[in-house]
């Protein structure tokens, strides 16, 4: 294994500041779950950012409708604009 390789398999260091509730409460759902702190935390935010993202099969699907990407490009131009009502 060449140094490049290693450099790109090698985890890094973030640093995350946290109140102390928020602290605690990583602390304690690590420890219930038997996980380092840190491993608790990179978990978490996994999962919460792959619950909102949109799988590559439906992004390809999304890019491949013309009609839906002409109607998303319209109400974008229209939110610039503000124009029309907002409902809900």
């Amino acid at each position: 294994m060449n140094t490049n390789e290693y450099k790109e398999i090698m985890p890094k260091t973030v640093t995350l500041r946290l109140d102390d509730a928020t602290y605690a409460f990583f602390r304690d759902c690590a420890q219930a779950d038997n996980r380092t702190l840190s491993n608790m935390i990179e978990t978490a935010a996994k999962r919460h950012l792959e619950s909102l993202a949109v799988s590559p099969e439906e992004q390809r699907g999304i890019l491949r409708d013309a009609p839906l990407l002409r109607r998303l490009r319209a109400g974008t131009r229209d939110a610039k604009t503000r124009r029309g009502r907002m409902i809900g």
